[in-house]
């Protein structure tokens, strides 16, 4: 561990290494409010995190967090829209979850325009915006207005954070390679199977769609995705009829966990930490959880199943730059936008980017040279370093540091596996960001409130209750959905960007 944080002690100069001792005291700002979902698993209130206790308490600002019960956050959302009274802050997809999209907010009057507040009380994100103009236009109408303080994760090397991996343990005993091709993988995992009788494949709890994984081998991705400056949509491509028969030809060979379509993050993650899994597609940092849990479990990371050894798989997983449903907006109630904007700029400035990568410094990290490490309390805490870590890590509006995601990686596997499952071509088929206007919004988001609710209603009925619809029978559903007039609006939507 000692030598791994030479080696980034060495190599990382970060946004930290700059920084000034930023202090920030808002004198006599209001109380505020905050709604937003509450992403900590061991505080039932946002208020009682370390980081967001520290941002109280170095700025001097009061706020109230309002959380909708878990699951029902789309749905609380809207009954707070029809309220008398909105909060002072809202951390909501405004972009594709809002009725008519972020300009019709604007022009609604819920949401305030940032540009004048960033300009005079915001100077970290004024200057990041100025330094990276292409996310400025990322969080901008056509016209140039400003709508939130962006999440942002800039660096690619952090965008890429689940994928497959296996027991290495398993392949060893049986003697064989680590899978390849599609053939390739159904033999390990027969193997696995029959001659270990442990489950094979497991997808993280209701994950199936975050990484395309195996669809990526056959052309196209779950979702809305550019090939050659066309927008497309993978369940109406060729390649999916391909993609479902191999995967169902998996399932009922007994070769996927039956619980892929219907377990819960808890389920899942109880199953996993039992052991009896042979490739997981998981979060990275579940690989040091199992690990300490399992004993002598070693994993390996696994590249994108492909259907010919010299081929790139041609989607997976990527997270974006600019991270809207973890973004700020200012609501048209807020009763102080200008101790609002400088409590939330102060993310952006060098202390608070420490402060909201790497917790509360003393407790766990310290600076070295101007650089942070996680504490030896940390990296020896008896809950394990990955839950350590969960206990200060932040999510909302700030610049996500590189160098905090590879402190995270404390085994070998997992550096290897950021390389690995990035060696997709996801970059090049990944839609931009994109801005709609207020029609254009209403058409995209009335197909995507409803059409993963229906493809997974559809592939429950077709792997599970052997009444199964055919893919033409989803085509049409999709088609009577919409999905052709979102791709004029998203094919419109990207040629204008170009």
């Amino acid at each position: 561990m000692k030598r791994v944080l030479a080696v980034i002690l060495a190599l990382t100069a970060t946004l930290a290494g700059c920084a000034d001792n930023t202090t920030v005291v808002i004198e006599d700002a209001e109380a505020l409010t905050w709604w937003c979902e509450n992403k900590y698993e061991h505080v039932k209130n946002t208020a009682d995190s370390a980081v967001y206790h520290a941002l109280m308490a170095e700025t001097g600002v009061d706020v109230t967090f309002i959380h909708p019960p878990q699951g029902e956050h789309r749905e609380r959302f809207l009954s707070l829209l029809s309220g008398e009274t909105l909060p002072d802050i809202i951390t909501h997809d405004f972009i594709s979850d809002y009725p008519g999209g972020v300009e019709k907010a604007l022009g609604d009057g819920v949401i305030l325009p940032l540009n004048n507040l960033i300009e005079s009380s915001c100077p970290y994100l004024k200057q990041y915006l100025d330094e990276n103009p292409a996310l400025k236009d990322m969080i901008s109408t056509e016209d140039g207005r400003i709508f939130c303080f962006p999440s942002v994760q800039m660096e690619r090397g952090i965008r890429t954070y689940m994928g497959p991996y296996i027991r290495k343990d398993y392949l060893d005993a049986l003697g064989l390679e680590a899978p390849v091709t599609v053939d390739d993988w159904y033999d390990v995992m027969t193997a696995f199977k029959d001659e270990l009788g442990v489950t094979p494949l497991a997808f993280y709890g209701g994950k199936i769609f975050d990484t395309d994984f195996l669809i990526g081998a056959y052309g196209i991705s779950w979702d809305f995705y550019i090939e050659d400056g066309t927008v497309k949509f993978g369940p109406l491509e060729d390649g999916f009829s391909d993609f479902v028969s191999q995967f169902k030809k998996w399932y009922d060979s007994g070769l996927i966990s039956p619980g892929v379509f219907t377990d819960s993050h808890r389920a899942y993650s109880a199953k996993a930490l039992r052991g009896g899994i042979g490739i997981y597609v998981d979060y990275i940092s579940s690989i040091s959880v199992y690990t300490e849990a399992l004993g002598d479990a070693r994993f390996l990371p696994l590249s994108y199943p492909v259907l010919t050894a010299d081929e790139t798989a041609f989607s997976g997983h990527i997270a974006p730059v600019f991270v809207p449903y973890s973004s700020c907006y200012l609501s048209r109630d807020n009763k102080d936008p200008e101790a609002t904007a400088r409590l939330l700029d102060y993310a952006y400035s060098p202390e608070g980017g420490l402060l909201f990568n790497f917790g509360v410094e003393g407790e766990s990290y310290e600076l070295v040279s101007g650089v942070p490490f996680y504490t030896e309390s940390m990296l020896c805490d008896p809950d394990g370093f990955s839950n350590a870590v969960k206990r200060y890590l932040a999510s909302g509006a700030f610049i996500r540091d590189a160098s905090q995601f590879e402190q995270m990686l404390v085994l070998d596997c997992q550096r290897e596996a950021v390389d690995i499952w990035s060696q997709t071509q996801a970059d090049a088929h990944a839609l931009p960001s994109l801005v709609l206007d207020a029609e254009q919004s209403e058409i995209a988001a009335a197909f995507n409130a409803v059409y993963t609710d229906v493809l997974l209603d559809w592939l429950k009925d077709y792997f599970l209750s052997g009444n199964s619809e055919p893919v033409e029978d989803l085509r049409e559903k999709l088609l009577q959905l919409g999905v052709n007039d979102v791709l004029s609006v998203y094919q419109e939507a990207v040629d204008e960007k170009q």
